[in-house]
């Protein structure tokens, strides 16, 4: 009996600290902090002007889009009928 309230304890106590954690990012995505753009957190970080490369990294950013994987797979695949 005792091993079954210790067990008991250990998943209350993961059940809260889980808990804790959701409410903690809950706040943190309610106050919009992480809606800020990646080249802003860096340009903020770096602590100087935007440069060509900053800008191409932001370009970037859209590959993982679906009309952007399709123009990608479209070009790679009129390449390898090429080829």
């Amino acid at each position: 009996m005792p091993q079954q309230i210790s067990s008991a304890r250990k998943w209350f106590l993961l059940t809260l600290g889980l808990s804790g954690l959701f409410l903690i990012y809950t706040a943190v995505y309610a106050t919009g902090v992480l809606d800020v753009s990646t080249l802003s957190v860096e340009h903020w970080l770096l602590n100087r002007p935007i440069g060509g490369l900053d800008c191409v990294f932001f370009e970037w950013r859209h590959v993982g889009d679906v009309p952007a994987s399709l123009f990608l797979v479209l070009a790679l695949s009129i390449v390898c009928w090429r080829a």
